[in-house]
């Protein structure tokens, strides 16, 4: 049982980096999606009562999303083509 203890604490050693960039990586993520969150917060409160004049209909939800991918689209296609042609290349 002792030969298998030390094997044990140096994998658990080695590992350690590894474990603290995932909790990192975790924490990274979740403050991410926390501001995201406030944002959407946010730009929802701000948006309140902004369609009161004529012509100032902000639409539906579905609406917005459909405008948003295809804005997305075109904003990440030109970065992303480069990218794919030289991936398929290879």
């Amino acid at each position: 049982m002792t030969d298998v203890e030390p094997a044990q604490s140096a994998v658990g050693a080695g590992l350690r980096p590894a474990y603290a960039a995932t909790r990192a990586h975790l924490g990274l993520m979740f403050a991410l999606f926390a501001l995201a969150a406030a944002g959407w917060w946010w730009t929802i409160r701000r948006m309140h009562g902004m369609d009161n004049g004529p012509w100032t209909d902000l639409g539906t939800f579905g609406w917005f999303i459909s405008v948003w991918i295809v804005m997305m689209a075109a904003m990440m296609f030109p970065s992303v083509a480069p990218t794919v042609a030289l991936y398929a290349r290879a």
